[in-house]
């Protein structure tokens, strides 16, 4: 009896002894795998707070890119208002005048008067011009409009100071039939008042080398407005 008791005793002894490594395994691993789940949890949350915070930046990033962007424009507005203002401050100004009209029984001549103001001189200065007989006031269905060939181009180097460059300009010597149309509008029966018409263009270069355009257009009546005004062609004034 006692023999077999130790054997039972023993064999139970030999039992526990083989649980206790299993149940201290099983302890380890829930330990590891709790601490593996701490540790894919942190990581997770430290990735997300990456991306996060890696988005935030690309959000600040692209805002100051953008303000940065939009002072750099502002900037070049400041800089091209400024030098607007500049090229508006020193370049050359022309205005154009004339003088009276002078009739004879085949041509017509007026002389017109370039003057020059502003700061800096006016160069490469060319005049086109012409004198027509029209009606008054000038119809929207009749047109002025410059030859393209057959009057002469007058070209002048530079112009600055108080003296206008002055030039005669003439009809063609043989221009009776439109000075007696123009003699004979005085009648009503003819179809309205006629007038001699003095128009053309002025083009000149400032220092900055911008080409500027001056379009005047005179009227002269031989009887009651040998001096000339812009009245009956308004429209073709366009200073520049």
């Amino acid at each position: 009896m006692d023999a077999s008791n130790e054997q039972t005793g023993d064999d139970a002894g030999g039992k526990g002894d083989a649980c206790v490594p299993v149940s201290g395994w099983h302890a380890d691993e829930r330990e590891h795998r709790r601490r593996e789940g701490t540790f894919w949890k942190a990581y997770i949350v430290l990735t997300a707070l990456t991306v996060i915070g890696v988005f935030v930046s690309a959000i600040f990033a692209y805002g100051a890119y953008v303000a940065t962007k939009r002072q750099a424009k502002a900037a070049e507005t400041q800089i091209d208002v400024a030098r607007d203002t500049e090229h508006r401050q020193l370049r050359a100004y022309l205005h154009i005048n004339h003088g009276p009209i002078t009739v004879s029984e085949n041509t017509a001549s007026a002389e017109i008067r370039i003057s020059h103001s502003g700061q800096t001189p006016a160069y490469k200065i060319i005049l086109e011009a012409d004198i027509e007989v029209g009606h008054f006031p000038l119809p929207d269905a009749e047109e002025l409009s410059l030859p393209t060939g057959g009057i002469p181009k007058y070209e002048f180097g530079a112009l600055y100071g108080t003296e206008p460059i002055k030039q005669t300009i003439s009809m063609p010597q043989n221009s009776n039939d439109a000075i007696e149309i123009q003699k004979r509008s005085r009648d009503r029966l003819a179809g309205g008042l006629q007038v001699f018409y003095l128009f053309g263009r002025v083009r000149y270069q400032d220092i900055f080398g911008n080409e500027w355009p001056y379009d005047f257009c005179y009227s002269f009546d031989p009887v009651n407005n040998t001096e000339g005004s812009e009245r009956g062609c308004e429209k073709y004034n366009k200073p520049g």
